[in-house]
């Protein structure tokens, strides 16, 4: 058991002294210090301190660009110094020398006019010079003095500035004093009370210091190896190429000495630097006509051209990228918040992590505009890979050099063209990846997005390791659903949801127009579209969950009026004279129509958004002894699934439904625009009401639409994709919507403009749907049916006679 090697002896008299807080720098007892000072309460301090012959306590900051630092941003304990002599510069600042004295712990700083004033007490310690004490003293000695004679930013005055009969607390300031180590390091030095801990947390650090030491001179003994083996070859070559051109015997490779100049230049990895010597010896020996020579010099100019050790220098500014984020995209707030966090995370720990995000949502909502805005906001380029139809993994992980026409993956030229691995890659539809058998796509892109080893990608091309961990990798895709299970574990999906009608106008006022009006040169006060057509143009001219379709119509609108200013005429669009002006349109009469029995609407969501889509189900006589079931209209297995429920349902309750146990008729179920294919269960429920409006003979009301899945027992069970679904019920004009009751939290949460202006009914059984959807008799069915064809024939009279 060692015997304690210091006892703290603290002075409980508190002193006033001056102030000077000092940046770069630890200042132990015992050494002259000079300051270069520049700012001006610091030269306040040092004036009136030599005025009043005291002393200052030198304190440091714990931030260095700190210009007015308090208390909390000092550090607590410093060392009292004093003033030897004072030289003015002509730049303003001065230059002082200061001889410190003991330490000093800082209690409180109060701010006067002139300069700044530290309540210090100071603190000694009376070291007891044990054995383990002396002995850890010569092991710091003997180390520094190695790394002092090895590193030549220590001065050699320092291993003068003490003796081996020095006491051991004065040999370890000294040592302290002149180490190159951080300010964190020497700070805990000069706090720590106890001389034995202070000496061993000392040989701990010059320990490691001399080891890095070590290795680093390994480090640059293997790289100017590497380059002086290379210049002498580069030398030697030279003289045989002018040799052999003086006895006429070999044509002089000039592409070989065109690579050697640049591998040199570049100054790539040691790894890659052999293999490219390797190859231009390979070149030399080829004639520069050949096939041969071809291929080498392609591979030496794409290994000596990737930026192997060129990383950008990157400033992630939080505010800057919200400015950015909000100036490039109206609304998607929670998608805005969530890349925030992203970057927020970036800064904070300048790591990737893994963190790779995939932009989820239809065509024209902004996915790929979010990926730019993030490789702004981190000020680095984008490169763009777009996935869509890849089938060979060599586009990926790249040829191998066997194949004529070789070359690497897309990653690796993406690389190049940037001129930098800190960039931002966008795997562009991630979801339309496909597989053949010449090789697996996914499994190469696992290996690119998996951060275990993508400091270890390697293409088959360069046939070396490539580190891409410093790439930021972003994905987007359609649908969840189309993204392969293994690719999807890899990233974190982020949904954009369909804009609102409201959010459509108002992206076509505020982004659009201007922006267009700029492009066609008609922002001369001739041209003036009304806000109330741009309303109508987004609400009723294009049907999409984005806005490609709505920049397309605003396009073509001033497209013509530039034709129309050329001819000396000015420009105004508004409601009455929209048809003129609008292109081509996907406006559709409202699906509302009268009441029918055995017809009932659907909401889905495909990857364009949200779409209705009429079921129509008729009841046949069978043909044979069954009765059978037909299903029709592009039906994927989920949703026949569906189909099946809803006929099971009816049978089971046939006898409360329709009065006999046997429905005793051929079904026939099919769903309309049967080119387009359908699945997933949230049709069940219309497909339900459908049905048994045929079994019942009761009509299915007008403006009504369903959502939701159905079990076997009637219970409708939840279903997502509701702001998608019911943005389309009111764009096609329906009034009512039936939703299952365990989503009604989800349908509060979607914004006001989505939920108003229509009746949004929630249902738990089967039972409860069909109060709301069925007319109730047949004979309120076709009394319904008079007298809306009534109502419809004088309107049409009162239309002719006007």
């Amino acid at each position: 058991m060692s015997v304690r090697a210091s006892k703290e002896k603290v002075q409980n008299s508190v002193s006033r002294f001056p102030l000077l807080p000092i940046r770069d720098a630890v200042i132990f007892p015992g050494h002259v210090h000079s300051l270069l000072i520049t700012r001006e309460h610091s030269r306040r301090t040092i004036h009136q301190a030599q005025q009043d012959g005291s002393h200052v306590i030198c304190v440091t900051q714990i931030n260095r660009t700190t210009e007015d630092p308090r208390l909390s941003e000092l550090y607590s304990v410093g060392v009292s110094c004093e003033i030897m002599h004072v030289t003015p510069l002509p730049d303003g600042s001065i230059r002082a020398v200061l001889r410190a004295g003991s330490r000093m712990q800082v209690r409180s700083v109060k701010k006067t006019t002139k300069m700044w004033i530290a309540e210090a007490q100071p603190f000694t310690s009376a070291a007891i010079e044990t054995d383990e004490l002396v002995a850890v003293t010569r092991f710091c000695v003997a180390k520094f003095t190695e790394l002092a004679e090895a590193d030549s930013t220590i001065p050699l005055e320092s291993l003068a500035s003490f003796s081996p009969d020095d006491p051991s607390d004065r040999i370890i300031d000294s040592i302290s004093y002149f180490l190159s180590t951080t300010i964190a390091a020497k700070q805990a030095l000069l706090e720590e009370h106890d001389v034995l801990n202070r000496a061993g947390e000392l040989s701990k650090i010059l320990a490691r210091e001399v080891r890095l030491h070590e290795i680093q001179q390994d480090v640059a003994k293997s790289v100017n190896q590497t380059f002086d083996d290379a210049q002498r070859e580069y030398f030697l070559r030279e003289q045989l190429r002018s040799i052999q051109r003086e006895l006429g015997d070999v044509e002089s490779n000039s592409e070989a000495e065109r690579h050697r100049n640049s591998l040199l230049a570049n100054n790539p990895p040691e790894v890659v630097a052999k293999r490219a010597l390797d190859e231009i010896a390979r070149l030399e020996r080829f004639q520069a006509s050949g096939p041969e020579s071809s291929m080498i010099d392609s591979y030496l100019d794409w290994i000596l051209n990737l930026p192997w050790n060129r990383v950008s220098n990157e400033d992630i500014d939080i505010n800057e990228a919200k400015g950015i984020l909000d100036e490039a995209h109206h609304g998607l707030n929670e998608v805005k918040q969530r890349v925030v966090e992203y970057l927020a995370v970036q800064k904070l720990s300048r790591s990737i992590g893994g963190q790779i995000l995939c932009f989820v949502g239809p065509p024209g909502v902004g996915k790929t505009s979010a990926a730019e805005s993030i490789a702004k906001a981190m000020n680095r380029k984008l490169a763009r890979v777009a996935l869509g139809g890849v089938r060979d993994e060599a586009e990926i992980r790249g040829h191998r050099r066997t194949y004529v026409g070789a070359q690497p993956g897309r990653i690796i030229k993406e690389i190049r063209r940037a001129g930098s691995r800190s960039i931002v890659i966008l795997l562009d539809e991630i979801d339309k990846i496909s597989r053949e058998s010449r090789g697996d796509p996914t499994s190469a892109l696992l290996e690119v997005l998996d951060p275990a080893i993508q400091s270890e990608f390697v293409d088959h091309y360069l046939d070396m390791p490539f580190d891409l961990s410093d790439i930021v990798f972003l994905a987007t895709a359609n649908s969840v659903s189309e993204i392969l299970p293994a690719l999807l574990d890899r990233m974190e999906i982020v949904e954009f949801t369909s804009y609102t009608p409201s959010e459509r106008v108002e992206i076509a006022k505020r982004y659009m127009m201007p922006k267009l009006i700029e492009e066609h040169g008609i922002g001369n006060g001739k041209f003036f579209i009304d806000d109330e057509a741009i309303e109508k143009i987004a609400t009723l001219y294009t049907n999409e969950p984005g806005v490609r379709q709505l920049h397309q119509q605003l396009a073509a609108i001033c497209r013509k009026a530039a034709v129309t200013i050329l001819a000396g005429e000015s420009v105004k669009v508004d409601c009455n004279n929209l048809h003129e002006w609008i292109c081509t349109s996907d406006y559709q009469e409202p699906k509302n129509q009268l009441p029918k029995v055995g017809s009932c609407f659907g909401l889905a969501v495909c990857s364009l958004g949200g779409s209705s889509m009429p079921i129509e189900v008729v009841l046949l006589e069978p043909e044979g002894t069954e009765s059978k079931i037909l299903l029709t209209g592009n039906l994927g297995e989920v949703m026949r699934e569906s189909a099946q429920a809803g006929v099971t349902y009816l049978r089971s309750h046939s006898i409360e439904l329709l009065g006999s146990k046997n429905v005793g008729k051929d079904i026939h179920v099919h769903v309309g625009e049967g080119g387009v294919p359908k699945d997933g269960p949230s049709a069940g429920l219309a497909v339900a009401i459908a049905l048994i409006s045929a079994a019942t003979n009761r009509a299915v009301r007008s403006g009504i639409a369903a959502t939701g899945e159905i079990g076997l027992a009637g219970d409708i069970r939840p279903v997502g994709g509701l702001r998608e679904k019911l943005i389309a019920a009111k764009r096609d004009g329906f009034n009512t919507v039936l939703v299952p009751k365990r989503n009604e939290r989800a349908i509060l949460e979607l914004p006001h403009d989505v939920r108003i202006g229509i009746d949004i009914v929630y249902v738990a059984q089967l039972d409860e749907a069909l109060s709301v959807a069925l007319e109730p008799s047949v004979a309120g069915t076709v009394a319904l049916r008079r007298t809306t064809h009534a109502a419809i024939g004088t309107a049409k009279s009162e239309a002719t006679n006007a």
